[in-house]
């Protein structure tokens, strides 16, 4: 392991308290020099680490801000409109408020961190600054009612698409919604729509949140949540995001054929698997057998009666 990854692990193990160079270099056997090095390599990388002689280190975030010019690399010339945000509550209720004021198909929002980042159901959805991706996507393009449940698979496939390219890293879907690496949780997906005065969508919006680069987590999902990555890979961050907004956008742009359905289920984590599922408050078990062209799960029950589940209603886990 470099001295810079082995410096940034030990203040990570840490969860933000300060560790003197003394003792940094006790641990790691080497010089306070090299910690001094280490630290400043790894602040011109974008970590955000507090501190400094005589006073400790204790690391704060770990990426940088997005930048522009590098997330529109990744885009290889998709056109969309993208804005950037230090902080914001969640990146859904700012697109939201400019699909309101008539933002154009494709606008995308990034933010280096959210306040109140939400997930399904109400769930939070855990954005510390730098360490992960905060973005969320304006769809104006086949919004009928018809493609509104094959919104959130199409999501999961281009995200999918974009970190076997960019990264290397192979995820399985988690009907509906989820993202999953090495068992786990390092996406999740959340679909709002717009409607106006005759009842019509008017507009989509797609929230993607992934966790890009290891951090210590909160206590109720450390056992659930995973990253890409432990440490800070040569991989831009940045190229990801654009990588990820042209690759949803492309799979709009058709979104009424479902040929993505294919690549859906062919990297679905569940089917094949016995699962529970709750739904009324009662406890139901399974075999996944197949998920069709909207998106919609069916299960078969011991007893061998099929039930056909859509997206929202209720929640699943694979039994192992």
């Amino acid at each position: 392991m470099k001295t810079k990854d082995a410096v940034l692990k030990l203040l990570k193990d840490r969860a933000g308290d300060s560790v003197s160079g003394q003792e940094i270099a006790s641990i790691l056997g080497i010089s306070r020099n090299a910690v001094w090095k280490a630290v400043n390599s790894l602040r011109l990388s974008g970590c955000n680490i507090d501190g400094g002689t005589n006073r400790g280190y204790a690391l704060i975030s770990i990426g940088g801000k997005p930048k522009l010019k590098n997330i529109r690399k990744g885009m290889h010339g998709e056109d969309a409109d993208i804005f950037i945000f230090d902080s914001v509550t969640s990146t859904n209720d700012i697109a939201l408020d400019m699909l309101r004021d008539g933002a154009r198909h494709g606008t995308s929002i990034v933010a280096h961190s959210q306040t109140r980042g939400r997930g399904r159901t109400g769930r939070s959805f855990f954005s510390p600054a730098g360490s992960g991706i905060y973005l969320s996507i304006i769809i104006r393009r086949n919004i009928e009612v018809d493609n509104l449940l094959a919104v959130t698979p199409a999501a999961a496939v281009a995200t999918r698409r974009a970190i076997a390219d960019v990264c290397g890293k192979q995820c399985l879907i988690k009907w509906v919604n989820d993202l999953y690496f090495n068992d786990r949780k390092v996406c999740g997906i959340l679909t709002q729509s717009l409607t106006d005065l005759d009842g019509k969508i008017s507009g989509i919006v797609v929230g993607i949140g992934v966790n890009f680069v290891a951090v210590p987590l909160p206590e109720d999902i450390k056992n659930k949540a995973g990253a890409l990555f432990d440490l800070p890979p040569d991989i831009d961050r940045d190229g990801l995001i654009g990588a990820i907004i042209s690759r949803f956008l492309s799979i709009t742009d058709s979104l009424g054929d479902r040929t993505f359905m294919d690549e859906y289920r062919a990297h679905s984590m569940i089917l094949g698997e016995r699962i529970t599922y709750e739904r009324g408050g009662i406890e139901y078990f399974g075999i996944a057998t197949d998920i069709d062209n909207d998106g919609a799960l069916y299960v078969k029950s011991d007893s061998g009666q099929v039930t056909k589940i859509n997206s929202g209603e209720v929640s699943i886990r694979r039994l192992y």
